[in-house]
């Protein structure tokens, strides 16, 4: 996967992520199971849940400032377009 991109949180659907847990049989996932499995298990679903819910993005790369804009031009800039 590459490094760049990454889960868009803020536009998950987290009500079709709650009604996937509510289906979901809990009690024979974990029956018979020592902690490691169920941990296991546990975290398959949220993965599965993440990846079908949860969309994927790639953020914008930042425009790096001029090599001559030093602080003292950046706070004029910044008080330029606070007015």
């Amino acid at each position: 996967m590459d490094p760049n991109i990454r889960r868009n949180y803020w536009k998950g659907n987290y009500a079709g992520m709650a009604r996937l847990f509510e289906q979901t049989d809990w009690k024979s996932l974990i029956q018979d199971q020592d902690i490691d499995a169920t941990w296991t298990m546990f975290t398959k679903v949220v993965e599965k849940a993440m990846s079908e819910f949860i969309p994927m993005y790639r953020p914008r790369k930042r425009r790096p400032k001029p090599i001559w804009m030093k602080a003292k031009e950046r706070r004029a800039v910044k008080h330029k377009y606070s007015l």
